[in-house]
């Protein structure tokens, strides 16, 4: 099990809106890093934040180390294009996504700028990334989202064929990184050495 966790925030927001979850991880023991990419706006490709989190990663987590990426929406695909064209899963044992979108979401559409391009429902940059997830098949990987979810539309977008996928009753988007039920099962996992649950089946998160 590693202590090391990456945490990789999602569009308009900075390490900030991973306050309280640092703080939980923190307290159980992990040594927690979580870079500010720039920009945030949706204006640049996740390419280029993927990797500015490389960057941060290859000189603030102590060289061969292992370490676990929490990603929160747009910051899933963003650890998703480290890991698997960046030479992240060389060194890291799980991905962990809050809200991503997986399969993109359509509120994209209404939105310019080549980050939301690339979060359009069948966007070049999403094949990419289904095609190559094989990559990953040395990671434990976790999707869990919300039904509730505004964001991320429809919300089922961020059920991933190769994830253990959990449904969780949080109000909104926004406070997946806010709240104490996903930090529980963030926790559970960061903990475990094996899967908690099946790939592709997703499992409703009971309060």
């Amino acid at each position: 099990m590693s202590r090391n966790v990456v945490l990789v925030h999602g569009i308009f927001d900075t390490a900030k809106v991973f306050s309280t979850l640092q703080k939980g991880l923190e307290h159980e023991g992990f040594a927690v890093y979580a870079p500010s990419l720039s920009p945030n706006d949706g204006s640049a490709s996740l390419s280029l934040l993927a990797a500015q989190l490389k960057k941060f990663i290859d000189r603030s987590v102590p060289e061969r180390e292992l370490f676990s990426i929490v990603g929160y929406s747009m910051g899933g695909l963003v650890a998703r294009y480290y890991l698997q064209e960046l030479g992240g899963s060389e060194r890291a044992t799980q991905l962990i996504t809050l809200s991503s979108p997986h399969h993109g979401s359509l509120l994209a559409h209404l939105l310019n700028g080549d980050g939301y391009r690339e979060m359009r429902r069948g966007s070049m940059f999403l094949k990419r990334l289904e095609a190559r997830d094989d990559v990953l098949s040395s990671l434990k990987i976790t999707s869990l989202r919300t039904p509730f979810d505004l964001m991320v539309v429809p919300s089922r977008s961020s059920v991933w064929q190769r994830a253990e996928n959990l449904s969780v009753p949080v109000p909104a988007h926004a406070l997946m990184t806010r709240s104490k039920l996903v930090e529980r099962e963030i926790v559970k996992r960061l903990r475990s050495d094996q899967p908690c649950g099946s790939a592709a089946e997703e499992s409703i998160v009971k309060l």
